[in-house]
């Protein structure tokens, strides 16, 4: 009975208030915990067209980290001071694919500034987890039809993964090494 009663207290309160009334829920934001404030920080919605971009500073990030990074770095002109996102190895792997796809790096970054915004608000404004797969499944199909993913993809992301793969186990060694460091120093000291 009392459970009826707090059931009927809600539903009064519910109907009585509209402000208790939301827009349909989201799951893809629920999953990943994005509320509308975490959204206005990545991108700006252009209303005439409702077609999303990202927002100032990340496509300044992009164009004058990301894309001369991916576009124009080379094994033979890195330094550590004009690289933002790889090390000289990483450089390297992504340098060994082959001569006609060495290029697919950079159409990767062009493609995500242009696209990427509006991939990212398609699928968390998704209103379920089928609709959130359709789009990643869409902009899937329309990324391989694009971009020579079949080839130059397969080649890109294998490059990518053994230069993850490197630097993940460097990192790995190195906090081990901290740690030790760590322990010794507590353990002398």
């Amino acid at each position: 009975m009392k459970f009826l009663s707090i059931i009927l207290l809600l539903y009064h309160a519910y109907t009585a208030h509209p402000s208790y009334i939301s827009e349909e829920p989201k799951p893809m934001r629920e999953i990943f915990d994005v509320n509308e404030y975490n959204i206005e920080d990545v991108v700006n919605e252009e209303v005439v067209v409702s077609k999303y971009v990202f927002d100032d500073e990340i496509i300044e990030v992009v164009q004058e980290d990301v894309i001369p990074e991916l576009c124009y770095l080379t094994s033979d002109n890195f330094t550590v001071y004009n690289s933002f996102l790889l090390d000289r190895y990483c450089l390297e792997e992504l340098e060994s694919v082959s001569p006609q796809c060495r290029g697919f790096k950079c159409e990767l970054a062009h493609y995500f500034l242009e696209h990427g915004a509006q991939i990212y608000m398609d699928f968390m404004n998704a209103a379920s987890y089928k609709e959130a797969v359709e789009v990643v499944h869409r902009e899937l199909s329309v990324a391989f039809e694009k971009l020579n993913m079949c080839t130059c993809g397969r080649e890109f992301f294998k490059a990518l993964f053994k230069c993850a793969r490197s630097t993940t186990q460097m990192l790995c060694f190195t906090q081990l090494k901290t740690d030790v460091t760590t322990l010794l120093d507590t353990a002398n000291g």
